[in-house]
């Protein structure tokens, strides 16, 4: 198992390792002749050779080359879609990157982040309540500019005001996981703080799990566990983006690792928005990368999840000066952040509006 420096209760990957028995009988050196034993393995060298075919010495050493880049996400979901799409084709590889991608709840993948456990994330609301407090972390490419999110009810509830008395599992207790379901309940007659429970539970399959064993009776769910939720005889009760425009699926990392090693950030970007353009333009690609990677049985389903999502998506990896302005007031109102919070403390797109002006020229 693969230890996270910083963050020790994260598991990243786990390999196992040849056990070799006390059982087996060992051959002593006086018992076979050297002359044997070289010829047995000159013998199982052309075996070999002859099984398996030359070794491709370029593939070989462009393997050598690459990297091991971790990457950070905080669900299942369609959220990082475009990450998932240029790991899957190879866009990665190309840039010189072995990307290990490694789910982990958005709160400690900040943590991990600042640690240098993990080299990016796909947690913007987490990287933004952080940025305004004054942690040094930045987005750097923008996904989607409305959230994903419905809330998602028991069957047998039917309105906000029936909320009352009931728990709400919530995604984390910071950032926009946070402060997007806290705006529609008070919006709607409930005060989040006064009429409801509200409670961390984590990861998008962690909450649909906990709802269907009625651990919580609300929840915010995205896709596919909304479509999941649809055909379980759930209900949706209403849909976030009314309420709040914001940014929903993200990569972000930290001002140390743009500062240290600003041509592999440069690298990572560019592959991750030939990720974006192929996830956006190439439907067939995007529904079957969705289909693998959330190990969805019903393609329908899949095409749900895309056709939604779709929607969303910003036009260039990037969001308004305006939506900046309005994420990091928003955020520093509910952090109780007096000072004044620029956009360059939070945001930084200058990789991907260079990236994304190469792939256009090509």
């Amino acid at each position: 198992m693969a230890v996270v420096k910083g963050v020790p209760q994260i598991r990243l990957t786990h390999r196992s390792s040849a056990i070799v028995s006390p059982r087996v009988n060992v051959i002593q050196k006086s018992m076979v002749p050297k002359r044997a034993v070289f010829q047995l393995l000159w013998f199982c060298g052309l075996a070999m050779v002859a099984l398996l075919g030359p070794i491709d010495a370029q593939a070989q050493t462009q393997g050598s080359r690459l990297k091991k880049v971790r990457l950070a996400i905080p669900s299942l979901s369609g959220s990082n879609m475009p990450a998932i799409v240029a790991r899957d084709l190879g866009f990665y590889r190309q840039e010189g990157c072995e990307t290990e991608i490694i789910v982990m709840r958005a709160s400690l993948s900040v943590q991990a982040l600042v640690a240098g456990s993990v080299d990016f994330t796909g947690t913007p609301g987490a990287t933004v309540a952080a940025a305004v407090q004054g942690i040094k972390v930045s987005v750097v490419m923008a996904y989607s500019n409305k959230p994903l999110y419905d809330l998602v009810v028991r069957p047998e509830i039917s309105s906000y005001a029936e909320l009352k008395g009931k728990i709400f599992g919530l995604g984390s207790l910071t950032g926009f996981a946070y402060d997007i379901p806290r705006l529609m309940l008070s919006r709607n007659g409930v005060d989040p703080k006064q009429d409801i429970k509200m409670i961390s539970i984590g990861t998008t399959g962690d909450r649909w799990t906990a709802l269907k064993a009625n651990s919580i009776q609300a929840t915010l769910l995205e896709p596919p566990y909304t479509f999941i939720a649809d055909k379980e005889g759930f209900r949706r009760l209403d849909y976030s983006g009314d309420y709040y425009q914001t940014l929903f699926g993200a990569l972000t990392t930290s001002e140390q690792k743009i500062k240290s090693e600003p041509d592999e950030v440069s690298r990572f970007v560019k592959a991750t928005a030939q990720g974006f353009i192929a996830y956006r333009d190439r439907r067939d690609v995007a529904i079957a990368t969705l289909q693998r990677f959330l190990k969805l049985p019903d393609k329908t389903i899949a095409q749900q999840n895309y056709d939604y999502h779709r929607k969303t998506l910003t036009e260039d990896g990037t969001i308004t000066d305006e939506l900046m302005r309005t994420i990091i007031d928003s955020q520093r109102q509910n952090s109780g952040i007096t000072r004044a919070v620029a956009t360059e403390e939070v945001f930084n797109f200058s990789f991907v509006r260079a990236a994304m002006n190469n792939l256009v020229r090509k």
